[in-house]
């Protein structure tokens, strides 16, 4: 209201500086308005879904517990009663034994049971992962068979 009132005055003598100081006035109460605006919001980090932290081996003795993180560079593994998970760094050269058979990391599941055995020179690097499941959990074919089979008869209906 005030900005228009003396833009009407001023108007009338100065039309040159009524108009640079109209615009001044507006740069000014913009200026102010911006100025009270609050800050955006901060994103949060999403933390990790385990709900518990992962710290490095620094241990000479082998580790065993539960897979908590698998990935190609990387195994988590948290003992019965531990309040934080143990992590291992996955090596070209680690040995990787499922039930005694030979297999990549990629085959690994959280959830099953195993024991890492650190390299010697660098306590942080998995030598060794050796997994254990039962064959149940694993996936018995002979199991899956008897469950997936299932013998349909049809009889013809008469009317």
């Amino acid at each position: 209201m005030i900005v228009a009132h003396l833009h009407l005055q001023m108007n009338r003598t100065y039309p040159m500086k009524t108009a640079l100081t109209a615009a001044l006035i507006t740069l000014s109460i913009s200026t102010l308005v911006m100025a009270q605006e609050p800050p955006a919001p901060v994103a949060k980090t999403k933390k990790a879904t385990s709900g518990t932290k992962s710290v490095p081996n620094a241990s000479k003795d082998p580790s065993s517990g539960k897979v908590t993180f698998v990935s190609d560079k990387k195994i988590n593994i948290k003992a019965k009663g531990a309040e934080s998970s143990t992590f291992y760094m996955v090596a070209p050269e680690t040995k990787i034994t499922v039930n005694g058979e030979s297999k990549t990391v990629a085959e690994i599941k959280n959830g099953w049971k195993c024991t890492v055995t650190p390299k010697a020179d660098d306590l942080t690097i998995a030598a060794e992962i050796v997994v254990t499941k039962s064959k149940e959990k694993a996936g018995d074919s002979a199991k899956e068979t008897e469950e997936e089979v299932v013998e349909v008869k049809l009889t013809p209906v008469k009317e």
